[in-house]
């Protein structure tokens, strides 16, 4: 009998035993059919990203509002906004208010963030820019960076760019996405030595929102209520990037410290409206460190002095402002923006405004 395997014919109608594969179209199809899927689902993490970090961003700003309730419970007023080094082994002779501006209002808190270590480390009797106050100023505070403003936070270069009469260790710095919001616009209500170290006047009357130059206020002088007068805002770090002053140096550099109260680090103006960054040249540098911004689409995160924390939109009510300059048009009527910085213009506002 012939052992070899002989070939049965396949029956009609029954099912073929070579195994199928892929034609070229159809590889294309489930290519493209996976890359439209991707396509649908990366905005949607994205978002779901942001949404988390601006979750967070909001949580940071509850945390300072309870900070900020808890030094006023602990002293009967909020921290100053920014106040002049006294630093006995550089004061001025017949000038002691002639010191440069020195630690913020964030230094002041520290130790009712649960960062009680940081604040300790501080050498108070001498200025926040001091050799010997170098340690804390590339120090990281969580509760003070913002997770969508990744240049806020961590440790990057410093350089002091205005003129001292003492040594300063600046090399070093870490940045906060946080500031206070000092008013409605500019003033410089700090002691003069012109004026025998007493305030101007004039800068006194401009000074109206809750940290600023002043002594230090009270809740009981923010007429205007709490829940609608803003205490602090977003500052981005971030923005800053590749933007230089007059004198062609990188403000990155300089902007931004979460231990210094001055424009441009800890204290922002309402002059200009949110985000105003995006609709000016990047030659004009004010509406970028001394006016809040913020990394989150279509707006910026608030505190109010209440506590609460709200997200206002790019598009609020604001005065008019020139964006060539980047500057506030003088004798306009204040918006909404302005409105909720002032602590006491009795301006009557609703919520449906912002």
């Amino acid at each position: 009998m012939d052992r070899r395997r002989i070939r049965r014919p396949r029956t009609p109608g029954a099912p073929s035993m070579r195994r199928a594969g892929f034609t070229l179209i159809e590889l294309v199809v489930v290519i493209g059919t996976i890359a439209f899927l991707i396509a649908l689902l990366l905005p949607a993490v994205q978002s779901a990203r942001e949404a988390a970090r601006r979750a967070q961003c909001a949580n940071n700003l509850k945390q300072i509002g309870l900070a900020l309730h808890g030094y006023h419970d602990g002293h009967g007023c909020l921290p100053a906004g920014r106040v002049i080094a006294h630093d006995p082994r550089y004061v001025v002779p017949g000038a002691p208010c002639a010191g440069s501006t020195d630690r913020s209002h964030l230094v002041s808190i520290l130790p009712h963030i649960e960062q009680s270590p940081l604040y300790n480390a501080i050498n108070h009797g001498l200025s926040i820019l001091s050799v010997e106050n170098g340690t804390i100023h590339a120090a990281a505070v969580s509760a003070f960076a913002c997770p969508s403003d990744p240049d806020s936070g961590g440790e990057r270069r410093g350089r002091f760019s205005e003129s001292t009469p003492f040594p300063v260790s600046i090399s070093r710095v870490s940045s906060t996405s946080y500031a206070g919001i000092m008013g409605s616009g500019y003033s410089q209500a700090i002691p003069d030595p012109r004026l025998l170290c007493r305030p101007d006047p004039s800068e006194i009357a401009k000074a109206n929102g809750c940290l600023n130059d002043l002594a230090p206020l009270a809740f009981a002088t923010v007429t205007d209520g709490l829940s609608h007068t803003l205490i602090m805002a977003e500052k981005s770090t971030t923005i800053l990037r590749g933007l230089v002053n007059s004198t062609n140096s990188p403000v990155a550099d300089t902007s931004g410290w979460w231990f210094l109260g001055d424009f441009g680090h800890t204290l922002i103006v309402s002059a200009v409206p949110p985000n105003a960054y995006r609709l000016v040249t990047s030659v004009h540098t004010s509406a970028s460190a001394t006016s809040s911004s913020s990394m989150h689409p279509g707006g910026i995160q608030a505190l109010s002095a209440d506590g609460s924390v709200r997200f206002i939109k790019d598009s609020i009510d604001s005065a008019r402002w020139d964006p060539a300059s980047g500057l506030a048009i003088l004798g306009g009527p204040p918006g909404v923006w302005q409105k909720l910085a002032t602590r006491n213009g009795g301006e009557i506002i609703n919520d449906d405004d912002y």
